[in-house]
This record gives structure tokens, C-alpha cells and sequence, in this order.
């Protein structure tokens, strides 16, 4: 598989024909990944595994990310499960100079759908530890 980044792929459907992805057609592991990373690590990093449950070949069109900031990588486009298959969208997360929290948005496109899936970064504060007194 040659997986190649994707950040932000205008879909080719328009906003009166983005409707929710059916179930029964792609299984999750989960529609929300959630990492800890630590104050100056430069990324976060997700992977949501998928299966085509469907009796058809389902085919991924694109993929767009809430940010710019956010990149999947998938297989090139278009991306094609056949029954059963199984496959996986890998989600980096620019999390320099957030704190707190912060999630984001991955909505994959289909011909039967759109299904959104979102990532959230917990970002812990740096720690100091304390200077040792040797007196």
C-alpha cells in the first residue's frame, strides 16, 4: 500500500448531497481517537481501523481534515474496499502551542455517504523537576 498524506481534498459532492454514511457499509474501531502528548511535542499521532461490511465494494472518494493542521493518510484516492477488507486512516495532529485539549474533525467521503470521525490531543504541561540543593 502506498499511503500518501492528505490535508484538505475538496470533495466532489455538493453540501445537498453530503448524507451520513448508512450502517452496515464501513465499521470503525472507534469514531473518536484520544492521545496525550506533552507540551512541546511537535505532533499527535491516530489510527482508526476500518472494515467494509458491506456486501459491495465501497469506494473512499476523499478525505478533509477541519484544519490544516490535521492530515490523514490513507491509500491514494480513489480508495477502493472490497467486501470485508479491512484498511486503515492514519491522522497526524500538529500540536505545537496548544494546551489543554484540542480535537478535530475527519470527514471521509463516499458515494453511499460522508462519516465523520475526530481526533482529540490532551496536551500535558511540561514538567520541571525541582533543582536538587547539594548543601
Amino acid at each position: 500500500l502506498n499511503a500518501r498524506p492528505i490535508s484538505a481534498v475538496t470533495p466532489s459532492k455538493t453540501p445537498d448531497q453530503l448524507i451520513p454514511l448508512q450502517q452496515g457499509i464501513l465499521a470503525f474501531d472507534a469514531e473518536l481517537k484520544q492521545g496525550t502528548v506533552h507540551e512541546g511535542d511537535a505532533q499527535a499521532h491516530f489510527v482508526f481501523n476500518l472494515t467494509n461490511v458491506s456486501r459491495r465494494s465501497v469506494i473512499i472518494d476523499s478525505v478533509t481534515t477541519s484544519c490544516g493542521c490535521t492530515v490523514a493518510q490513507l491509500p491514494q484516492l480513489p480508495w477502493t474496499l472490497k467486501p470485508r477488507e479491512n484498511g486503515q486512516i492514519r491522522v497526524t495532529m500538529n500540536v505545537l502551542g496548544h494546551v489543554d485539549k484540542t480535537s478535530k474533525q475527519v470527514t471521509i467521503f463516499t458515494a453511499q455517504g460522508i462519516k465523520s470521525l475526530m481526533v482529540e490531543a490532551t496536551i500535558l504541561p511540561a514538567t520541571n523537576s525541582p533543582a536538587t540543593n547539594l548543601h
